[in-house]
């Protein structure tokens, strides 16, 4: 791009979520990157990395790939400490995703603390934060379902899709449902 700008940087990042929502990873996670470089080339000890690193991190979690996706997270987990904003909502958002990197990285006991603290947080500093909060109940099933807690799982993924449906109705929900029935199917196994 010709002129680093914060708002070339936020519409890259933008821009390339929207592809990785599609299941364009590649030229989505390239886009978020590049918005990541941007940011910091703009201010490398600045907060607005965080919102494309999570969003990265969140195309990785869809994808599959754990350790990228806690990499990230990790990452934009550390921008928040720095910042002396790691109690905001996309703090916490980023701690509750960076939680699920953790289950799905093998780290369920770690991933679960995380999920619970998170939960008492968005309560305690933002009541409003329901879209964030369901996000924490999905990143706490997949805790519990690492863990083997397959009932307790089905109960925390249930409690993300009544508030995700709440919120943004049937259609928009259908992944979480998807993950809901996943869980409970474990669940049926026992394993």
């Amino acid at each position: 791009f010709a002129q680093d700008h914060s708002w070339t940087a936020s519409a890259l990042a933008e821009h390339g979520w929207q592809k990785a929502r599609l299941g364009q990873w590649q030229a989505g996670e390239s886009l978020i990157r590049e918005a990541v470089a941007m940011h910091r080339r703009l201010n490398p000890a600045g907060a607005n990395t965080v919102e494309p690193l999570h969003r990265l991190g969140q195309s990785q979690l869809r994808r599959e790939d754990g350790a990228a996706a806690f990499a990230s997270l990790d990452e934009a987990h550390a921008v928040c400490t720095v910042n002396g904003i790691a109690n905001s909502k996309i703090c916490l958002t980023v701690r509750a995703n960076r939680a699920a990197a953790l289950a799905r990285i093998g780290r369920g006991e770690e991933a679960l603390r995380e999920t619970e603290a998170v939960i008492a947080a968005m309560r305690a500093r933002h009541p409003d934060a329901r879209d964030e909060l369901a996000q924490t109940h999905e990143a706490r099933a997949s805790a519990l379902s690492t863990l083997g807690r397959h009932e307790e799982a089905v109960a925390s993924q249930r409690e993300a899709l009544a508030i995700f449906t709440a919120l943004y109705g049937e259609t928009r929900s259908a992944s979480v449902k998807a993950r809901l029935d996943q869980i409970e199917a474990a669940a049926a196994k026992g394993g």
